[in-house]
């Protein structure tokens, strides 16, 4: 997935959970909603970082790769652990809010992949 498709799923993606998480909170429970939240939000966070960390090791960028690595074991690990390690969120909605933004990720490529006709079309077999 290139990096624009990437930058353009993130957002749909963070308010899609927003909306989601909306609908939890109306519907079932705080707890619930801000666990989904929280999911969606870490995950985003976790691959904006990746990204990052991918282009700065093509880049050869020694320095900025060691401070990536370092934002996310010695930061973004332990908030996630202590996200679910606290008890406020429900352990259930951050799984799923954790999941929802690759769900997003992979609807936005199968709908950027079938909107040229040529790739998603069925051909029949030559020979």
């Amino acid at each position: 997935m290139d990096r624009d498709l990437t930058d353009q799923a993130l957002r749909p993606a963070l308010w899609g959970a927003v909306g989601i998480g909306a609908a939890l909170y109306g519907m079932w429970s705080a707890p619930l909603a801000g666990g989904f939240l929280a999911g969606a939000v870490w995950n985003v966070v976790n691959l904006a970082l990746l990204r990052a960390l991918a282009q700065a090791w093509a880049r050869e960028e020694t320095r900025r790769v060691r401070q990536l690595l370092l934002a996310k074991v010695l930061i973004l690990y332990p908030v996630g652990l202590a996200l679910a390690m606290s008890g406020v969120y429900s352990l259930v909605g951050m799984l799923a809010g954790f999941g929802w933004v690759f769900i997003t990720i992979t609807g936005l490529a199968a709908w950027a992949a079938c909107t040229d006709s040529r790739r998603c079309a069925v051909e029949p077999r030559r020979g």
